[in-house]
């Protein structure tokens, strides 16, 4: 069991140093306490969107994540202000299958 919160949050902090000048997180939180995952394949997807957004946001941009649970899933939401990504390219970029019920990304939203 993963307490997701707390774990993000520590997450976030440890990604702090690389923002650009003037750039912030904002964790919106409303999920379960705890969850069963795997956290290595967890980190590895959070950790890909976050440095994405660090990167290809400009300076003085906030980077949200929001978490909450819908519909009996765990609905993670990461929003920055890039250029984004072409349409035609997104069922390559953002689709990870791993065995699990549902792990996926679509334009930048992750199913857990």
């Amino acid at each position: 069991m993963i307490h997701l919160k707390a774990w993000l949050e520590e997450w976030l902090d440890e990604l702090t140093p690389i923002l650009k000048q003037g750039q912030t997180f904002q964790l919106q939180y409303h999920g379960p306490n705890e969850v069963c995952s795997d956290p290595k394949v967890l980190k590895n997807v959070v950790m890909n969107l976050l440095s994405n957004a660090v990167k290809f946001s400009p300076e003085n941009k906030e980077i949200q994540l929001s978490v909450e649970q819908v519909k009996g899933n765990l609905q993670l939401v990461f929003q920055d202000q890039g250029m984004g990504s072409p349409h035609w390219n997104w069922n390559t970029c953002f689709n990870v299958s791993i065995g699990h019920p549902m792990l996926s990304t679509f334009m930048e939203q992750a199913w857990v």
